[in-house]
């Protein structure tokens, strides 16, 4: 069965897993892999450690490998997560290009709205005070 959804590009549901990652979880294993350690990762995150855990396991279910391996020296990549981490990172770039242009953009469109909405409020003010002017007029000719 093939979908033609405009958000998921006619992918199945099947096929839309990867897509559906959690941004959070993503920032989260990149800390994990810059810091190798999970209780400093946590620490920088702000979260207690066994959430990060959890939160990892999480994302480890949905990209469906085995991302980190934890040993007595710290926390290493696998050869998944050493994959991933490049991927991740620009992930995490393009999220926040999107986020930024679509900020940038409803700026954009509310200032120029605003500019619109000025402008014709200024011509009916105008309209609306030389109509008046018009009408005093008139009556001041009508009774002298």
């Amino acid at each position: 069965m093939t979908t033609n959804r405009s958000y998921d590009n006619g992918m199945s549901d099947s096929s839309s897993a990867a897509t559906d990652l959690d941004l959070r979880l993503v920032r989260y294993f990149i800390a994990v892999a810059e810091h190798r350690h999970f209780g400093r990762a946590a620490a920088d995150l702000r979260i207690a450690q066994p959430s990060l855990s959890r939160q990892i396991r999480q994302l480890e279910a949905q990209v469906g490998a085995r991302l980190l391996d934890r040993d007595r020296q710290g926390t290493r990549l696998t050869e998944a997560g050493d994959a991933f981490l490049p991927r991740a990172r620009a992930l995490l770039r393009s999220a926040a290009q999107a986020a930024a242009a679509a900020s940038s953009d409803a700026a954009r469109k509310a200032a120029a709205g605003f500019s619109v909405f000025t402008a014709i409020s200024m011509l009916v003010g105008a309209f609306i005070a030389c109509v008046a002017a018009a009408l005093g007029g008139l009556q001041r000719d009508e009774h002298p």
